[in-house]
């Protein structure tokens, strides 16, 4: 299983049970553990410095009160007893988990489940407060764009490649490649900005300055 070697403590009965809830689920074991090692590195007790999110799936209070608890509550759980709330949240979407990114999604913007790539996820706010994933830098994040990127991570963190990850690679490529030109255009439209102060300067009295 990946990630396994992260379990702070109960590692193998927390192995034991993420298999059982997968197994209720239909789902990868896997897709949990990249999940939460993605959103808390399996830590229960973490916790959002921006949000009221906390634990293992990173439950925020509303969420928490939807499941029967509390984010107070998920904190005095162990790690075993929080997949219990897990388990719980990821029932709600078990009928649109078909891949690591779906579990992801359901997470992370469940509105993006069963959408196109190019689905684009909330507005300039959530971009910003979730950069990472605006690959191309142009203040939008779309479905696509989430996936490739939590694709690429587990692939560089874990060494291990989803099947599905292959479709996004190149979507992680392009956004690299549009934000470098991005880039490159704003370094050479301040240089050119720099360059005509610097002739403004030199030239201030012929130009009447």
């Amino acid at each position: 299983m990946i990630f396994e070697e992260y379990i702070p403590n109960n590692r193998q009965a927390f192995i034991d049970k993420v298999d059982d809830i997968a197994a209720k689920l239909l789902i990868d074991p896997d897709w949990l553990m990249a999940v939460m090692y993605f959103e808390s590195r399996l830590n229960p007790q973490a916790k959002n410095k921006n949000s009221t999110a906390v634990g293992l799936i990173q439950f925020v209070e509303s969420t928490a009160q939807s499941l029967g608890t509390s984010t107070a509550a998920l904190l005095k759980m162990n790690n075993l007893q929080q997949l219990d709330y897990v388990y719980k949240y990821f029932k709600r979407y078990e009928k649109d988990l078909r891949s690591f990114g779906d579990c992801y999604l359901a997470v992370f913007w469940p509105g993006a489940l069963n959408q196109p790539d190019s689905y684009k996820i909330g507005g300039a706010k959530v971009a910003n407060s979730n950069a990472i994933f605006d690959l191309d830098k142009n203040g939008q994040i779309t479905k696509g764009e989430v996936l490739a990127y939590v694709y690429d991570w587990v692939k560089q963190r874990s060494g291990y490649t989803f099947p599905e990850a292959v479709v996004y690679a190149p979507v992680l490529e392009e956004a690299k490649k549009k934000s470098r030109r991005k880039t490159k255009v704003i370094l050479l439209s301040a240089l050119a900005i720099a360059a005509l102060g610097y002739y403004g300067y030199k030239n201030r009295k012929k130009l009447g300055f």
